[in-house]
């Protein structure tokens, strides 16, 4: 089994897209990556040229795929079918490219779901129908290819048990004796029931979104984030390869919280651009930063200084 880490915020974007390959069939998972507002200011150029670099890059794995997962509706793990340039990335060709052709596992947007994904899942699955080769829902389900195993969770909190987030799907994906879970969004995990979820899988290699240390005392209560470090390091000392990523990695303590979680881990545990072998570039946390050290140059401030709907059908300058 070949994972390749395509994009997420290790590798400077909003993303947790990973392709997987076994000698059965080809896979494609959250095929999305997003930028977000952060210290009231848009993206810097070096996000807009970093999600313009990843966003080709998971359009070439889109080629080799065989398959599509869609764990859940937002904006960095799927590309919908609509120009937006500020800060989702996405235009209808890049949405045809994830989906034509493709077998395609998605959530459930009529259950288990909350209000804005539901809509966000109708059109997605309306453009999916049209392009796809099959659509298959995949909440709680498990499909064979060859010797290949592809099985998804029923739905899981994004987060936290009853959050205003919603729910996820876990994928899994067992190969002769290799084994990999894939657990985007919940949070370290946060839910007690998630953690026994992920146990009783038994993954060899497990990818997993940390919890959102940005929103600490702002949105999220410190003892969720708490309990995902405990979570995470009972999972350390089970899991033999751990790759934590996402939410956790838009705070610069990021390195500082994952610490305790490394030293007590018998595994290995890392980032997804440390497994791809390639440095950490997080750049959201450092955007401050980045516009005092690389000012942008004055194409840029005058395109974003153009209203709203121009920016988001004119690609930044960069």
């Amino acid at each position: 089994m070949n994972i390749t880490p395509l994009a997420s915020e290790s590798l400077g974007v909003r993303s947790m897209c990973t392709f997987i390959e076994t000698r059965d069939v080809s896979m494609l998972i959250d095929p999305g990556a997003s930028l977000g507002l952060r210290f009231g200011l848009i993206p810097h150029p070096e996000e807009y040229r970093r999600r313009l670099e990843l966003r080709e890059k998971i359009n070439r794995y889109a080629e080799r795929a065989e398959v599509v997962a869609v764990t859940h509706y937002h904006y960095d793990h799927y590309t919908p079918a609509f120009t937006e340039h500020v800060l989702v990335g996405s235009t209808v060709e890049d949405a045809e490219k994830t989906c034509r052709g493709k077998v395609m596992f998605v959530k459930d947007f009529k259950s288990r779901i909350n209000l804005s994904q539901r809509r966000r899942g109708w059109l997605a699955n309306r453009v999916f129908s049209k392009l796809a080769q099959k659509v298959e829902t995949a909440d709680g389900r498990e499909f064979r290819f060859g010797g290949t195993k592809v099985m998804f969770s029923p739905p899981v909190p994004h987060g936290e048990e009853e959050n205003m987030l919603g729910w996820v799907l876990m994928v899994g994906v067992r190969d002769g004796e290799s084994s990999f879970l894939f657990a985007s969004d919940v949070q370290g995990p946060m839910s007690p029931e998630t953690l026994k979820e992920i146990q009783r899988f038994r993954p060899d290699t497990l990818f997993i979104g940390g919890p959102p240390l940005y929103l600490k005392d702002f949105r999220v209560d410190p003892r969720l984030i708490e309990k995902a470090k405990g979570n995470l390091m009972k999972l350390g000392r089970e899991i033999s390869t751990m790759v934590v990523d996402h939410h956790l990695l838009r705070d610069k303590d990021w390195m500082e919280y994952l610490k305790p979680v490394v030293e007590s881990s018998t595994g290995r545990v890392c980032t997804m651009a440390e497994y791809a072998g390639i440095p950490n570039t997080p750049l959201e946390y450092r955007r401050v930063e980045l516009y005092r050290d690389h000012p942008p140059s004055k194409e840029f401030l005058a395109w974003s200084s153009q209203p709203e709907e121009k920016r988001r059908v004119e690609p930044p300058p960069v």
